[in-house]
C-alpha cells in the first residue's frame, strides 16, 4: 500500500508541474503562415515593401526581424516602423507589431527580379512562441520608370488603367 501511495503521489506531481504545458496545444494554434502572412511587392525599382498581416492574438518581434536580398539588389538596411514598445520577460525591452506590418527595403536594381531570405519570430497571445521562420520571395521588380503592379494614380485608380 505504501509503495502504492507514492507512485500516486509522484504522479500527481507529474500532472500538476506539467499542466501548464497542457493548457495551450497545437491545435489552439493558427499554422504560422496564416499567423504571420507575410508577402513582398516592389512599387518601384529601387524599393520592396513586405507586408505581414498579423492574425488577432499575435504579434511579431521587430528585434527578430531582418531580410536579406540577393546581389542583383544592393539593399540599404530593412526600414521598420516604430512597433509598440513593451518589457518582455525574455527579451528585456523590445517593439512588437500586431495585425499588420509594412517593411520597406531600399535598394538599387540589377535585375528583373529579387530574391529574399527573410527571417522573422512571433508568438501567441497565449503564452507559445513560434521557432524563428526563414522564408525565400522572389519579387518582380518593375522596369526603371515603370509603374509597380500596385502603383496608384493619382485619381486613386491603377496606373494602367489611365
Amino acid at each position: 500500500m505504501a509503495s502504492w501511495g507514492l507512485r500516486a503521489i509522484a504522479a500527481l506531481l507529474a500532472c500538476a508541474f506539467s499542466a501548464p504545458a497542457w493548457a495551450v496545444s497545437e491545435a489552439d494554434l493558427l499554422p504560422v503562415d496564416q499567423a504571420f502572412a507575410l508577402t513582398a511587392v516592389a512599387p518601384a525599382p529601387g524599393r520592396i515593401q513586405l507586408r505581414w498581416a498579423i492574425a488577432d492574438g499575435y504579434y511579431l518581434y521587430r528585434h527578430r526581424i531582418s531580410v536579406q536580398a540577393d546581389p542583383s539588389f544592393a539593399s540599404q538596411p530593412l526600414q521598420l516602423p516604430h512597433g509598440d514598445s513593451h518589457h518582455d520577460e525574455f527579451f528585456g525591452d523590445v517593439e512588437t507589431y500586431r495585425r499588420q506590418l509594412v517593411a520597406t527595403l531600399p535598394g538599387a536594381l540589377a535585375a528583373a527580379s529579387v530574391s529574399l531570405k527573410v527571417k522573422y519570430q512571433g508568438c501567441a497571445d497565449a503564452g507559445v512562441c513560434y521557432p524563428p521562420q526563414r522564408q525565400t520571395l522572389e519579387v518582380s521588380v518593375p522596369a526603371k520608370g515603370g509603374p509597380g503592379p500596385f502603383a496608384m494614380a493619382s485619381e486613386g485608380r491603377p496606373a494602367w488603367l489611365k
